[in-house]
């Protein structure tokens, strides 16, 4: 009898969404054997109500008045909770086969985690990221993706989640902030890495594919936006820190003061990544940076100046007492 073999040497498991035949194996039996390498498989696996709840206790607590601030949140904590694993990265990647007998895997421990695993063991690789951020998305209720992304002339991709807004898709890529499709491409460049195409998959199955022309757009930040984050900087401080504002401070302490001092901030590629739907995101971000220079219950007042240099935010806070 001549048997049929199918042998899938995997380039990267980032990358492995095989298409089966229905005389090989059905696409259910598949994605049953092998939703830990393939991502298209995986989202039907990972996102159950069961699994969801596991992280209940963290998603809770990430929870914000609207879904552009849950995913501001969920972002930031992965960035401080989960740290990239290096040496599952370097794992060979899987190889599947398929025979008339059935299906094996071989280098099986390169693996995507279910959330709660990624969460238990505090490190993983791109599509643990991208399914932990995802599901805690998911958990607060608000519409989550995955994207798988394919590099002009690599073999292996890369997996990252991603949130939608006013029609336009905002990547959620292991570290604060959600970049939109232009500066997510342009950061890529900068690692020598070009964006030709993205598969974007929703937890319901359905999925959407951009090419290079998607990835075109990329904000402009304005002075106008200048103006406005400095406002939203100023309300955060007058409100969370009771500091008074007063536009006489500067390099040399005016009368009524006895000391005073200056904090400085580069918040680097800042500008360039930065977009006005998330204007209170980032305005509470560079506080939190700023004022954890120097502890501000010694000072009664302030003032605030923001600019850009370049790609980059500078923030200058004037302190006085």
């Amino acid at each position: 009898m001549n048997e049929k073999w199918i042998i899938i040497a995997v380039a990267s498991i980032l990358v492995l969404c095989t298409q089966i035949g229905s005389k090989d194996i059905s696409r259910e039996e598949y994605c049953e054997k092998l939703w830990r390498y393939d991502i298209e498989c995986a989202i039907g696996y990972m996102f159950t109500a069961e699994e969801l709840q596991k992280i209940s206790e963290i998603a809770e607590k990430l929870r914000g008045s609207n879904c552009k601030q849950t995913a501001w949140n969920v972002l930031e904590w992965v960035d401080r909770n989960v740290e990239y694993d290096f040496k599952k990265a370097s794992l060979p990647p899987p190889q599947v086969e398929i025979s008339p007998v059935g299906i094996k895997v071989y280098n099986k421990e390169r693996y995507f985690q279910t959330p709660s695993e990624t969460v238990m063991m505090g490190k993983g690789i791109c599509g643990d990221y991208a399914i932990l951020t995802a599901a805690l998305l998911l958990y607060n209720g608000c519409k989550a993706y995955i994207a798988n992304i394919t590099f002009d002339g690599y073999s292996e991709g890369h997996i990252t989640a991603a949130i939608k807004i006013n029609n336009s898709y905002y990547f959620l890529d292991q570290h604060l902030p959600p970049l939109d499709a232009g500066s997510y491409y342009k950061k890529w460049l900068k690692d020598g890495r070009v964006i030709i195409e993205a598969v974007i998959y929703s937890v319901n199955g359905t999925s959407e594919l951009l090419d290079k022309t998607d990835f075109s757009s990329d904000y402009q930040i304005t002075l106008q936006d200048v103006l406005e984050l400095k406002e939203e900087m100023t309300r955060i401080i007058e409100s969370e820190y009771e500091l008074k504002e007063d536009l006489r401070l500067g390099e040399k302490l005016p009368k009524g003061y006895t000391s005073g001092k200056i904090l400085t901030l580069t918040m680097e590629d800042m500008a360039d990544y930065y977009t006005p739907e998330f204007k209170k995101e980032f305005a509470g971000y560079i506080v939190d940076k700023l004022v954890s220079k120097e502890d501000t219950g010694n000072y009664r007042s302030f003032k605030l100046d923001v600019e850009v240099l370049g790609n980059d935010i500078v923030a200058k806070m004037y302190l006085a007492k």
